[in-house]
């Protein structure tokens, strides 16, 4: 009878030896994948109250004047249009939606376009995406707020709309003030300078109409600004 029960015995001794180390690494698994989520929903969550406040700043209705350098020594003309800019996604990013016209090299054409503002908290960079409807490549770029000089500065890899060029461009925001602020373009060739490729001025105010002897409604700097 002992020979028989001793087995029976040992057998559930066995089973909770072979059990704790199991429970051990199943605890321990658990807790590397909590901190895997934890660490996703923080790099996930909305930017820091400067950053948002910052880009929130563009939120709201928006007329725009925009010249295009499309020859090097010709006088571009200005073309006017409006914008709406609105945060999404729970205040993470800065939609924009436009409408208007371009002169592009004394052609004026129906422009719309599209783009995100945002500032990514796993990079610690502010990030943007663009499309248009004069054009079939997204323009994505990255970069940083300079305080002082209020400017946000922008770059990436962009192919020249006008020349078809590979290389880079430069993006300027400039936070003139809460009435006003301005986008500055360049396109840089592949071993080349910076040229000056855009410009857009955004104002609450109309522009006059291209052409019309009146300043510029965009307030010079002065006002309150992020």
């Amino acid at each position: 009878m002992k020979n028989i029960l001793a087995p029976l015995l040992v057998l559930p001794l066995l089973m909770l030896l072979h059990a704790a180390p199991s429970r051990a690494a199943d605890a321990a698994a658990q807790e590397k994948s909590d901190a895997t989520f934890q660490q996703f929903v923080e790099r996930g969550a909305a930017a820091e109250e400067q950053h948002q406040k910052l880009i929130s700043t563009l939120s709201g209705g928006w007329h725009y004047r925009a010249t295009v350098w499309a020859a090097g020594s010709a006088t571009p003309a200005s073309t006017i249009g409006r914008s709406e800019n609105n945060m999404i996604l729970d205040g993470r990013f800065l939609e924009s939606k436009t409408t208007g016209v371009l002169n592009v090299g004394g052609h004026d054409v129906p422009a719309n376009g599209q783009g995100i503002l945002g500032y990514d908290r796993a990079q610690g960079l502010y990030v943007s995406t663009w499309i248009n409807s004069l054009s079939t490549q997204v323009v994505n770029g990255s970069g940083k707020y300079d305080g002082q000089k209020r400017l946000l500065t922008l770059s990436g890899d962009l192919t020249n709309p006008l020349t078809g060029a590979r290389g880079t461009y430069r993006e300027e925001i400039d936070f003139v003030n809460d009435e006003g602020y301005r986008r500055t373009i360049y396109a840089v060739a592949k071993g080349g300078k910076p040229v000056k490729l855009m410009e857009i001025e955004y104002s609450r105010s109309p522009f006059p109409t291209p052409g019309a002897e009146n300043a510029s409604p965009v307030p010079e700097a002065g006002g309150e600004k992020p």
